[in-house]
C-alpha cells in the first residue's frame, strides 16, 4: 500500500507456510514495524532503504521479478526503489558500476545541479527546476516501458531527453489506458498529415494523398523502402477508421478527423519521439503545420509549462522560424529569464521590452487587436510598434464616441490630427488656420488622398453633429470635447499615420511639446499598462530629445534620454544641479522658464564706516527708498558700533 502501511485482517493470518501474524510481532520485537491503527502496520521510516536493499538484493533476481515488482507496487515504494537504487542525499553514487552517467541518469538520480551547462541548454527548464515534475515524468516513462529507473535512464540517449519529457507532457495527461498502435509507416503519414492540417482534418481527395507523400518525404523515419503493400490511402483511411478504430468520418461533407482528443494527442507523442530527430526535422514541422498544431503543442525551451499544458519543446536553432510562424502569438511564449528567446521576439516583431510585462489578459487583447487590423487592412503595411502603441492609448478609454466606431472620413480625421498636433491641443480659426491643416495632410500618406473640401464646414460638423470638438467664440478656436476624445484621436493617429521611421520624424518635428511629452515614451519604458503611451523607436531618440529642448525635464524617462545624451545639460544649457531635481521641481523650473528670462548682472559690496556716519542712509538709497523714510532711520544698535 502507499505511504508503507499494509492492512492484516483477523481472518488473514497466513500466507502460504507463514505465519502472518507470528512473523508481524516478529518485526515489532525487531523495531522494524510499528502499529498504526486497527488492522494496520507502518514500516518505520528509518528502516525503509536498509529494507528496500535487502529486498533488491535477494529478491529481485530476474527482469521478470523487476516487471512484476514496478506492476505491483506503490509510488511511495517504487520512490524508495529508486532512492535506494539510484539516488543518495549528498549525490554521490553507489561504488558499483550500474551504467554510464547520461543526462538521463543524473535526473533520475536527482542530481540535476551537476548537469553541464551545454546540456542544461537543451534540457527543458521544467525538468532541471521542478523536482515533482522530473520525478513525475520519471514514473511516467516507467510505468509506459515497464522498467526500473536505470534501466530507463540507460534506455534514453541525452539527445533524446527533450523528445522524451515532450511526449510526456503530450501523454501523461490522457485519463484512458494508451492505445497499443502497430501500424505501418503509410497509415502514420496519414496521421500525422492530419495532424499538421486546419483543425485536425482533411477532405478525402487526391489533395490528401499528396499530402501525405509530403509528410512521407519530408520526416525520414516515415520513410519504409522495405514496405510491401501498396494500397491506396482510400483504403488505408477506411482501415484507420473501422479496423484501428482512429480515425472518424463526415460522410455528408467528407470530411476526416481523429476519433478523439486523446488519439490526436497518442498521435502527436508518436510524432515527438519518432520524426523529430533532427533541427530540419523540427523546422519543418513548423513550417508544413498548420497553426492549429503549433499553438496547441509547440513551446520554446525555456517555456514553463503550466500543469496540464501539453508542450513540443523546440530545439536551439529554430527561434526565427518559431517567431516566423507565431507572429504576434509569440508573445505568449516569452518566459523571463530566457534572454535569447525574449531578443529574437522583440528583434523580429520590431516590438519594444514593455510588450512582454504585460500581463497574460492584455496580451491576448492586444493580439486580437493586431488580428482584427490585420483583416480589416489586408494590403496595409504594418508596424507592430504603432499598433502597440495605439493599443495602449486606448486601452482604458471608458467612453467610446460613435463617430469611431465606424472609420471616420479622411477630411475630417486629418483636421482633429491636425488639433492634436497643436499647442494646448487647440486650434485656432484663423487665416492660417487652412494652412496649418495642409502642411498634416502633406506630411502624412493616409490624408494625401483626402478629396477637396471646405474645412470650415467640417469643423462645423464635428461641433453640431459629431459631438467630439467644442467651440470658443470668444477666443475663437476649437478643442477636444473630452480627453476620451482626445486619446481615441491619437489611438488613431498612431496606427493609421505612423508606419515608417519618416512618419514619426514627421510627428515629431509637426507636434506640440504637449503631445510629445503626454504619449511619448522612450524604447525601454516598462510601464506600458501604467500610461497611455507611444514607443519611440531608438534610433530616432535623438530627433526626439531635439525638439524637447529644456522640456526634456518634464519628460517621465528624463532619466533615461540622460543617458542617451550624455552632454544635456550643456546642450541645453541647464544647471546640472536641476537634473536632479525631482519631477516637480523640474517642472516649475521650466514654467519658469516659459515666462521669459533676463541677464542680472550683481556684485559683492559691503558698506562700512564709523557708528553714525550713515551707513544705513547710505544702503537705503541705494534701493530707492523714499527720502522721507529716511529721515526716521535711527542708528543701527549693535553692529559697527563703538
Amino acid at each position: 500500500m502507499g505511504n508503507y502501511i499494509f492492512i492484516i485482517k483477523d481472518g488473514d493470518v497466513s500466507m502460504g507456510d507463514i505465519d502472518v501474524w507470528k512473523r508481524v510481532k516478529e518485526l515489532e520485537n525487531k523495531g522494524l514495524v510499528l502499529p498504526f491503527s486497527d488492522h494496520k502496520k507502518r514500516i518505520l521510516y528509518d528502516k525503509r532503504s536498509m529494507i528496500m536493499k535487502y529486498f533488491r538484493e535477494d529478491c529481485l533476481q530476474s527482469e521478470i521479478d523487476k516487471d512484476f515488482f514496478i506492476q505491483v507496487a506503490s509510488d511511495e515504494s517504487i520512490e524508495t526503489y529508486a532512492d535506494v537504487y539510484c539516488r543518495h542525499g549528498d549525490g554521490s553514487r553507489e561504488s558499483e558500476d550500474i551504467g554510464p552517467i547520461t543526462t538521463m541518469r543524473l535526473i533520475v538520480e536527482g542530481r540535476r545541479n551537476r548537469l553541464p551547462d551545454s546540456v542544461k541548454d537543451e534540457v527543458p527548464a521544467c525538468l532541471i527546476n521542478d523536482k515533482k515534475e522530473c520525478d513525475m515524468f520519471v514514473k511516467f516513462w516507467g510505468k509506459a516501458r515497464n522498467t526500473d529507473p536505470i534501466t530507463l535512464s540507460n534506455q534514453i540517449p541525452d539527445e533524446k531527453v527533450k523528445n522524451f519529457y515532450s511526449a510526456f507532457t503530450v501523454l501523461s495527461d490522457i485519463k484512458n489506458e494508451l492505445k497499443e498502435m502497430h501500424l505501418s509507416k503509410k497509415k502514420w503519414s496519414i496521421l500525422i498529415s492530419i495532424l499538421m492540417s486546419e483543425r485536425y482534418s482533411i477532405c478525402k481527395s487526391e489533395q490528401c494523398e499528396e499530402k501525405r507523400k509530403n509528410i512521407q518525404q519530408t520526416f525520414e523515419a516515415l520513410q519504409d523502402v522495405k514496405e510491401e503493400r501498396v494500397e491506396e490511402d482510400l483504403v488505408l483511411l477506411k482501415e484507420l477508421e473501422h479496423r484501428d478504430e482512429l480515425l472518424t468520418v463526415d460522410k455528408e461533407n467528407n470530411i476526416v478527423s481523429f476519433l478523439s482528443e486523446e488519439v490526436r494527442h497518442q498521435v502527436m507523442g508518436y510524432f515527438v519521439l519518432n520524426c523529430l530527430q533532427r533541427k530540419e526535422d523540427y523546422e519543418n514541422y513548423l513550417n508544413f503545420s498548420s497553426m492549429d498544431s503549433l499553438i496547441e503543442y509547440v513551446r520554446p525551451l525555456g517555456y514553463l509549462r503550466q500543469s496540464t499544458e501539453r508542450c513540443m519543446y523546440l530545439p536551439k536553432g529554430t527561434k526565427e522560424v518559431f517567431v516566423r510562424r507565431f507572429g504576434i502569438d509569440a508573445i505568449h511564449y516569452a518566459t523571463p529569464g530566457h534572454n535569447e528567446f525574449m531578443d529574437a521576439i522583440l528583434s523580429d516583431l520590431k516590438l519594444p521590452p514593455g510588450v512582454l510585462k504585460m500581463s497574460q489578459g492584455t496580451k491576448i487583447m492586444f493580439c486580437n487587436f493586431v488580428k482584427g487590423f490585420d483583416e480589416e487592412h489586408e494590403h496595409q503595411q504594418l508596424n507592430l510598434c504603432s499598433l502597440f502603441g495605439s493599443f495602449l492609448i486606448d486601452l482604458n478609454t471608458s467612453e467610446k464616441r460613435e463617430f469611431f466606431t465606424s472609420p471616420p472620413s479622411s477630411p475630417k480625421m486629418s483636421i482633429l490630427c491636425t488639433i492634436l498636433l497643436s499647442n494646448g491641443y487647440t486650434l485656432c480659426l484663423d487665416k492660417q488656420l487652412k494652412d496649418t491643416i495642409k502642411e498634416t495632410r502633406q506630411r502624412f500618406s493616409s490624408f494625401q488622398r483626402t478629396e477637396k473640401v471646405e474645412d470650415d464646414l467640417l469643423i462645423e460638423e464635428l461641433v453640431e453633429n459629431d459631438k467630439v470638438l467644442i467651440r470658443n467664440n470668444t477666443l475663437n478656436n476649437v478643442k477636444f470635447a473630452t480627453d476620451d476624445v482626445r486619446h481615441q484621436v491619437m489611438s488613431y493617429f498612431v496606427r493609421t499615420c505612423l508606419v515608417t521611421d519618416e512618419d514619426y520624424i514627421n510627428y515629431i518635428n509637426l507636434s506640440s511639446v504637449d503631445s510629445l511629452l503626454e504619449y511619448v515614451r522612450v524604447w525601454r519604458n516598462g510601464n506600458v499598462e501604467e500610461e497611455r503611451v507611444l514607443h519611440l523607436p531608438e534610433r530616432i531618440e535623438n530627433i526626439y530629445i531635439k525638439k524637447l529642448d529644456v522640456h526634456i525635464l518634464c519628460h517621465v524617462n528624463m532619466e533615461m534620454l540622460c543617458q542617451k545624451s550624455r552632454n544635456l545639460a550643456d546642450t541645453f544649457h541647464i544647471p546640472m544641479e536641476v537634473l536632479e531635481w525631482d519631477y516637480e521641481a523640474r517642472r516649475r523650473y521650466v514654467d519658469c522658464l516659459k515666462k521669459g528670462t533676463q541677464m542680472v548682472h550683481r556684485a559683492r559690496a559691503m558698506i562700512v564706516g564709523c557708528a553714525g556716519a550713515g551707513k544705513t542712509t547710505l544702503l537705503e538709497r541705494l534701493q530707492n527708498h523714499n527720502i522721507d523714510k529716511l529721515k526716521e532711520i535711527e542708528s543701527t544698535v549693535g553692529v559697527g558700533g563703538s
